[in-house]
């Protein structure tokens, strides 16, 4: 299991620190262009940060086409963090 977790002010020590702290917004944001690029990340309707994880059914090739395109949704929503704008409705 992992998590992402955006707007983290100080390392994650605990459940109780993720919560208080971690940007709801993003993680949406995040998850939308995930779905994007073709990966499906569970949101729980955004009202708190995920688990997620990999199992022993993904190939090497499967984690290394989902890291390809997280690495390409990173760098759109960057590239829109840094000209502030929200990609909702982008193509």
């Amino acid at each position: 299991m992992c998590g992402i977790y955006f707007g983290m002010e100080e390392e994650p020590r605990n459940w109780r620190v993720i919560a208080s702290q971690f940007d709801a917004d993003m993680m949406v944001r995040f998850y939308r262009e995930m779905y994007r690029v073709g990966l499906y990340f569970a949101d729980y309707g955004g009202r708190f940060p995920a688990h997620h994880g990999f199992s022993s059914a993904h190939t090497m090739q499967d984690i290394e086409i989902s890291l390809d395109r997280i690495e390409t949704g990173m760098k759109r929503l960057a590239d829109a963090h840094r000209k502030n704008e929200r990609l909702v409705g982008r193509k």
